[in-house]
């Protein structure tokens, strides 16, 4: 096993390069792990070697051609929904190309994140008022200190926004400045993917490169991930008004409402979710997503009820289904799989107009959250819980994912205009980009254990069939609420 890291003029890199080795001659020789292979790093410099040579890289040169023009690398942030600093057109070449000029950002706290995929490795905070012009602050001798991402809500959605950031850019890691204005917005200033290093920073991004290292390889010859799901829903009255789910659910529960409220009134919540017990076998999640129903539908116990799912049943209420993963851990080449491999498909079968209306708000790619258990929340899709048929598909299709992340290499939203295209669902290329994509799952090992439970999705995409997400799913999964009141009264 060997780390290779590409830069230029940093001494602790090579320092980072050497003691990354050594720490990982002595992890692999005591597990003699044949199987181990090389891993590139590109600190801010690239083709010293060949991406094709290494089992993984990180900020591959697709990420660091992201952020080489500051405009492309601001495009991209927004795209994503991130705020990022005024631009202004300032007229056109002679060639008619429009130019554009990145307008001063005026800032109360300034903070410094630096990032490993979805670590924070350390983070500073300055108190100083400055006026941000280019790519640095007018002011030169700026004053940062340490801080925790845990110190507060505003370090915490910092420290998130920096991720999200890196990630968006199609790198692994990298040093991000976030401005935060006297309005409370939190705007990303800049990225470097050539993070600064000095004693304390080589150590901790030594311990987070190795440990990444470790798992990758340990993940390439096993996982078994186990699945849980609190996909969300709606309900609508026989004339499409929309009911409350607070009117028949609580906030807990294995049924229970979103803790999204309307006017801030917490007797007023609009969404449910269904919490089914976590399985390593997704058949058995699917089993206890419709018992959960079920036990749901006797609770409502009306004909007049109609229960709806997708992407926003009613305007301005986007809902998602979301899929937690746990006994693994977070990376970024897994997320990059289930944004190419699972919501890419998703985004062919559900309904394009409310699809792009949810996002970037809601289900940006790269969407998760780390969780208690010690795994994450993929919430980048939406609500698939529309007909049991497009959930056994999810459900099994984001197990074999997982399961198989580091075989799948294809990351195709490697740029702006690939991104875009997943954002504005221009279905015709996506549909190109999935043959791509189908193509290589069918050569992984084991797929034809679970084609037959997710085959639906490459049939309605063929089609060009969407699902509806005005019609009653309930109805889909052939639970009748009228039987069930009627076998309780007999019990």
């Amino acid at each position: 096993m060997e780390c290779k890291i590409n830069y230029a003029n940093q001494e602790y890199v090579k320092k980072l390069e050497k003691n990354i080795n050594k720490e990982l001659k002595s992890i692999f020789k005591s597990k003699n792990n044949s199987s181990a292979n090389s891993v590139l790093l590109n600190w801010g410099k690239e083709n010293n070697y060949n991406d094709l040579e290494f089992d993984y890289v990180c900020n591959p040169a697709h990420g660091l051609n992201n952020i080489k023009n500051r405009l492309r690398m601001f495009k991209i942030l927004k795209l994503n929904g991130i705020e990022i600093p005024p631009i202004k057109r300032i007229g056109e070449t002679e060639s008619g190309i429009a130019r554009y000029k990145v307008e001063k950002v005026n800032t109360i706290r300034n903070y410094r994140v630096f990032v490993f995929q979805f670590n924070t490795v350390i983070m500073y905070r300055s108190n100083d008022n400055l006026v941000w012009l280019s790519q640095k602050p007018s002011k030169v001798n700026i004053k940062y200190f340490e801080t925790a991402e845990s110190e507060n809500r505003e370090t915490q959605k910092v420290a998130q926004l920096a991720q999200r950031a890196v990630y968006s850019l199609g790198l692994d890691f990298g040093s991000v400045w976030i401005g935060v204005t006297s309005s409370k917005k939190n705007i990303v200033l800049n990225v470097d993917s050539a993070p600064i290093l000095n004693i304390k920073r080589e150590k901790l991004f030594r311990q987070a490169i190795v440990s990444f290292i470790e798992q990758y390889n340990n993940d390439k010859l096993s996982t078994n991930p186990v699945l849980g799901a609190d996909p969300e829903f709606m309900f609508k009255d026989n004339k499409g008004k929309m009911i409350l789910a607070s009117k028949y659910f609580s906030k807990n529960g294995s049924v229970g409402c979103d803790a999204r409220t309307i006017n801030r009134n917490k007797a007023k919540r609009p969404l449910g979710e269904i919490r089914p017990e976590p399985s390593s076998n997704p058949q058995q999640l699917l089993e206890n997503i419709r018992n959960i129903m079920a036990e749901a539908v006797g609770v409502v116990n009306s004909n007049k009820v109609s229960w709806v799912a997708g992407s926003m049943p009613f305007k301005g209420y986007a809902i998602g289904g979301h899929i937690h993963f746990s006994n693994v851990k977070l990376n970024t080449p897994m997320v990059r799989v289930l944004d190419s491999y699972l919501a890419l498909p998703l985004a062919l079968i559900e309904n394009p107009v409310t699809a792009k209306q949810r996002r970037p708000r809601y289900g940006f790619l790269g969407d998760v959250r780390t969780q208690f258990h010690g795994g994450f929340e993929y919430r980048t899709l939406s609500s698939w819980v529309v007909c049991p048929k497009i959930s056994k598909a999810v459900l099994y299709l984001s197990h074999f994912l997982v399961k198989n992340y580091t075989k799948l290499k294809t990351n195709i939203y490697d740029s702006y205009n690939q991104q875009r295209l997943f954002y504005n669902v221009n279905r015709a290329e996506l549909k190109s980009k999935f043959n791509i994509l189908w193509d290589e799952l069918e050569q992984i090992p084991g797929f034809l254990s679970v084609y037959n439970h997710i085959k639906i999705v490459p049939e309605m995409i063929e089609k060009d069939v969407i699902w509806d997400e005005k019609v009653d799913f309930i109805k889909s999964w052939n639970i009748n609420s009228q039987k069930l009141v009627r076998e309780a009264k007999s019990s």
